[in-house]
């Protein structure tokens, strides 16, 4: 049972890592072709967001994988939108058809 949830912890990083890794460049900077649109990942700007994630308390949204990773490497991370400080990540629910 905890290796399911470690692979699913696992790919939950990995998918979007693959994803960012086409768009940014060898530096980590947004690639040129990257173009920042309202419901893209301010991070990677990937479109749509995979697994979108809020940032809490400004509700912007965010790859689950760029938000996470920025948490934990900066406990008082701040938004990159408007620079108010995350904190709490909210897992976006797709509204069901």
């Amino acid at each position: 049972m905890h290796i399911s949830l470690w692979l699913q912890e696992l790919l939950l990083i990995l998918l979007p890592l693959i994803r960012k890794i086409k768009t940014w460049s060898l530096f980590g900077r947004r690639s040129e072709n990257a173009v920042m649109e309202k419901d893209a990942c301010p991070v990677c700007a990937a479109k749509p967001i995979m697994i979108p994630y809020v940032a809490e308390p400004c509700g912007h949204h965010y790859c689950y994988y760029c938000l996470k990773t920025r948490c934990i490497s900066n406990r008082s991370f701040r938004c990159i939108t408007c620079n108010a400080e995350v904190k709490a990540m909210l897992h976006i629910l797709k509204k069901q058809q």
